[in-house]
């Protein structure tokens, strides 16, 4: 299927060439998913689907237009670029939109694109073991309502008249279960996780069920605690869940619109020097060395020891802030690439979690956030939040 798209790309670019069109930039998302979960040791629910999504993005005198289609032939694609074009009739001109730098790389062959293959029927087995073991954690789990496995191959191929040609591919397998647990005062408390998986060699989705279902079980009997300001230790989960509400205060959407908090502050102290915030493009699960307009991915701070370097940026947010795009541009399949970060995570001390919890001494462990009400714009933000009381750097109850 790459093959196919990009040939068909070059053959539309190439019956493009010198007819109206000025700038056309074509991208299309490829998905595979294969997937069994299980209830009382009988299939519940079977994932099999296949997606092809493709998108055109074109400049017509002055004017961007966009369309989207789900068939990967010459007539549908070219049908989309008459309808990116009879959008564009409609748009304002803008100048500072344009397409990246040329570029040519297959990435369809790299590392990330990892051998996920199993079958229905390993999956359907795995599920089957999984809900087997998390009944066996406790007597105190009471039911497994949902166990499933499965997984799932992407790849995403771009395309524009400027030159660029990206073919990048990830894929990987995962495991979840929900899990439901009862105290001695008969309140049930559920835990659900779902972990991905890059290969086969890391695949481990019993781990995931001894976390899970462990952790159902240490939630059942809550006791209240003593009412103060106490420190806090946030899960990892829990971290990646706070960043991720206010990585849009980092966009330069957000700046070129005048709603950037950090407006003026870069190179500036806007946090504790404990903190440093690093967006990289090769760290986590999906990876892949250019964004969605084709423009190299950088690994940078955000946040180096409490300073603040700068804002996240594509083609179009840099040209309207007088700045260069520092690869951040997002999706651009039926739409004017939006900006995220890549991988961002915050930095690590190094330290242990036992040693984390001497150092904290008495407070909170938080391990699941809900009821998220937060603002990348003005910064207020409201949480619930489920964890345990720590005592003398260890966990004493939920």
């Amino acid at each position: 299927m790459h093959e196919k798209i990009s040939k068909l790309f070059d053959q539309i670019l190439s019956d493009n060439q010198g007819k109206g069109t000025e700038h056309i930039a074509l991208a299309a998302h490829v998905g595979n998913k294969r997937g069994v979960s299980v209830f009382e040791g009988k299939i519940d629910s079977v994932d099999i689907s296949d997606e092809v999504q493709l998108g055109v993005w074109l400049k017509v005198e002055g004017r961007w237009g966009c369309s989207t289609l789900e068939h990967a032939d010459a007539e549908a694609l070219q049908n989309a670029v008459e309808q990116a074009k009879l959008a564009a009739s409609f748009s304002d001109a803008d100048p500072d939109y344009g397409l990246a730098s040329s570029v040519r790389y297959d990435g369809s062959q790299s590392e990330t694109a990892a051998d996920v293959s199993l079958s229905m029927q390993e999956f359907e087995s795995l599920a089957r073991q999984m809900e087997d073991r998390a009944k066996s954690v406790s007597p105190r789990v009471k039911n497994v309502p949902r166990v499933g496995c499965g997984s799932s191959l992407n790849a995403r191929i771009m395309a524009n008249s400027d030159g660029l040609r990206v073919v990048e591919a990830n894929n990987f397998l995962k495991a979840g279960l929900s899990v439901m647990a009862a105290g001695d005062d008969e309140r049930m408390v559920n835990c659900y996780e779902i972990d991905f998986f890059t290969n086969k060699s890391n695949f481990k989705p019993f781990a995931v069920v001894d976390e899970v279902a462990g952790e159902a079980v240490m939630r059942v009997d809550p006791q209240s605690v003593t009412g103060g300001e106490w420190p806090i230790i946030f899960d990892p989960r829990c971290a990646a869940q706070l960043l991720s509400t206010f990585s849009g205060c980092f966009s330069g959407d957000f700046l070129y619109k005048k709603l950037a908090r950090l407006e003026g502050k870069e190179g500036k102290t806007i946090a504790s020097a404990d903190v440093s915030i690093f967006d990289s493009s090769q760290a986590g699960l999906v990876k892949h060395r250019y964004d969605a307009e084709g423009t190299a991915c950088q690994d940078r701070f955000v946040i180096q020891a409490g300073v603040f370097e700068g804002f996240l940026h594509n083609y179009y947010t840099a040209h309207k802030t007088g700045q260069k795009t520092t690869g951040h541009a997002a999706a651009g399949i039926g739409s004017a690439p939006a900006i995220t970060p890549s991988n961002m995570s915050w930095a690590g001390t190094g330290m242990s979690v036992d040693q984390l919890y001497q150092q904290m001494g008495t407070g909170i462990l938080v391990k699941e956030l809900h009821g998220a009400s937060a603002s990348p714009i003005s910064g207020d933000f409201s949480y619930g939040a489920i964890g345990y009381w720590v005592e003398n750097g260890v966990v004493v109850h939920p």
